[in-house]
């Protein structure tokens, strides 16, 4: 189906082998690892331990993604903060439900992921 799509896309998934898989198979296609700190409560330990791998970006580097999807209202860890700083990824933030966030976020951020309200202004090009 997506190779008859005549638009842009990319594909993103909480599964970073997913987005390795997308990466040796069909190359071309942008790839992003979605992310965040999760709750862990009720959980059993296995399930515990790949929240907090996938969460904290631990694992992030199978997929080799080219950009990161992360729940903002969870980025503030040293992990999230370390990929961003060292390695300089395009981050996308998600899923903005506000525009004083999504204001907020275009500082931050290079792309934004929002639902339930249309931005009032076109921000400048991000970097890409």
């Amino acid at each position: 189906m997506l190779r008859a799509y005549p638009g842009l896309y990319c594909v993103a998934s909480f599964d970073p082998t997913a987005v390795r898989w997308l990466k040796n198979h069909a190359p071309r296609i942008v790839r992003g690892q979605l992310a965040f700190i999760d709750k862990l409560g009720g959980l059993s330990f296995p399930e515990k331990v790949k929240r907090v791998a996938l969460g904290y970006l631990l694992i992030d580097f199978l997929g080799r993604p080219d950009f990161i999807a992360y729940g903002y209202e969870t980025d503030a860890n040293i992990s999230f903060r370390f990929v961003a700083d060292v390695f300089r990824p395009l981050l996308a933030a998600w899923t903005i439900r506000d525009p004083e966030a999504y204001q907020q976020l275009t500082q931050e951020y290079d792309i934004q992921i929002f639902e339930h309200f249309k931005p009032l202004q076109k921000l400048p090009p991000q970097r890409l």
